[in-house]
């Protein structure tokens, strides 16, 4: 056992942790959405790895009101930067400085800038990864930190 590292319960493959079901909608499979998905991937992240450090990016966080261009470029001047995936995992490893995770729906699909910001990471010695699931995302932290 990992320092700090708890034995979690296997997930089995179609359950959301703390999220509804998956639905039919319309022919379409319909999933939980990205925060949901983020939300629980990230109690099961603290539960698993209580003495680790995760830390989530709102870049995508929905700015509304009057002042929502004034908070966009406050946001950017104060170093926003467009593409920057949803979680980081600033623990380096043997292979790479970090873990960066983009958060997506089962239908979703990378920008432009999310493409271009992940291959700048990578370039720059870190991990980066697309989760579309709890599964998926801790098969992937679990493989990032050697289990």
């Amino acid at each position: 056992m990992d320092e700090g590292h708890l034995e979690m319960p296997e997930v089995p493959e179609k359950t959301n942790i703390g999220m509804k079901p998956i639905r039919m909608d319309k022919g379409k499979l319909k999933g939980p959405s990205e925060n949901a998905l983020q939300a629980a991937c990230c109690r099961w992240f603290k539960y698993q790895y209580p003495q680790r450090l995760l830390i989530a990016v709102p870049n995508g966080a929905v700015l509304g009101g009057k002042n929502r261009w004034a908070m966009i470029s406050m946001l950017k001047n104060t170093g926003l930067c467009l593409g920057t995936p949803d979680i980081f995992i600033p623990e380096p490893v043997a292979h790479a400085k970090g873990l960066w995770v983009e958060m997506k729906t089962l239908t979703g699909k990378v920008n432009e800038n999310q493409a271009a910001m992940h291959e700048k990471l990578s370039a720059r010695g870190y991990m980066v990864a697309v989760c579309r699931s709890v599964n998926e995302f801790a098969e992937t932290v679990t493989n990032y930190f050697g289990g």
